[in-house]
């Protein structure tokens, strides 16, 4: 497997059996990924388990997963976000509530470039500061709201367009933004040519927000399922609306230049439990993955604690 999907096991694992006294450490066996990048672990190489796989959890970055079982396989899908400190971090998998694996995943530092604009980025007034905020808030409230949705697909990804590519330097995923007068922002997507083209669901799922908001303009955000989101923004159309079922491949509106834009184009993005992903390498990793299984059972993924 790639290394941008899974770095592979330094050490050769023995399975821990559920309900024995002690987890088992293997603190020493490290997986890694850059910073944007997702690993994809296979539960089943490291523990050996006499219930049903659908019942372990996996624990980092303060967030809890649950798995994707398909073909034999029991697989964690875990998002590193795109500023995520570089180091190793523990990661539990639990069987119930009884902790059966103990490991490490080391996050690599990903050499995002910045980019310079030759003007000043001006401070937003109270009013439009507000509503900034108060549609972030709704943004978020729309990603948690799936956390409990049981959602099927049994296809690979695709791209929201064809032949994607990159719309112009300042549009790379994690880039830095610099502005004249210091400020910096992240750019936490992918802006890819799209001049008033229709838009694709990546896959199957639920649509969990539409609407035209200052920065995003008009804007689709699809739950996918194990706390998958895809996002669509600055589109000139929309033609779907919030609740509704999307089939992959289904046409949800068409690209554009609305928000705050400067150029026709759409901004794609993606997110895995929070985590700001890379949405082209999630597509391709995902699908190196999927490509040697008939069918994909997404399980429900409930909130920490619950």
């Amino acid at each position: 497997m790639k290394n941008a999907f899974l770095a592979a096991c330094l050490m050769c694992l023995c399975g821990a059996v559920p309900g024995s006294a002690k987890a088992r450490d293997n603190l020493e066996t490290i997986y890694a990924a850059k910073q944007g990048e997702i690993i994809i672990l296979n539960a089943l190489d490291l523990v050996k388990t006499t219930v049903g796989p659908e019942n372990l959890k996996f624990f980092i970055f303060e967030k809890e997963y649950r798995p994707l079982v398909t073909g034999g396989q029991t697989l964690f899908i875990i998002g590193v976000d795109l500023a995520e400190p570089p180091g190793d971090y523990d990661f539990l998998i639990y069987c119930g509530v009884e902790i059966i694996f103990k490991g490490k995943i080391t996050v690599l530092k990903t050499n995002f470039k910045t980019v310079r604009f030759k003007s000043v980025k001006t401070t937003p007034s109270v009013s439009i500061a507000r509503r900034i905020v108060e549609e972030d808030a709704a943004i978020q409230n729309a990603i948690n709201s799936g956390e409990n949705q049981k959602i099927i697909f049994s296809r690979s990804f695709v791209c929201p367009v064809q032949n994607p590519k990159v719309s112009c330097p300042a549009g790379n995923f994690g880039v830095y933004r610099k502005w004249l007068n210091g400020h910096i922002s992240r750019h936490g997507g992918i802006d890819l040519k799209a001049q008033y083209v229709p838009i694709q669901a990546i896959n199957d799922g639920t649509v969990v927000l539409t609407g035209n908001f200052l920065l995003e303009g008009k804007f689709v955000i699809i739950y996918h399922g194990l706390n998958i989101y895809s996002f669509y923004l600055h589109l000139s159309d929309i033609c779907v609306q919030k609740s509704q079922l999307i089939k992959r491949s289904e046409k949800i509106g068409a690209s554009g230049n609305t928000g705050f834009s400067k150029g026709a184009h759409l901004h794609f993005a993606t997110r895995i439990n929070g985590k700001i992903i890379d949405p082209l390498k999630f597509v391709e990793a995902i699908n190196e993955q999927m490509k040697h299984y008939k069918s994909c059972l997404l399980l429900t993924s409930p909130k920490i604690g619950v």
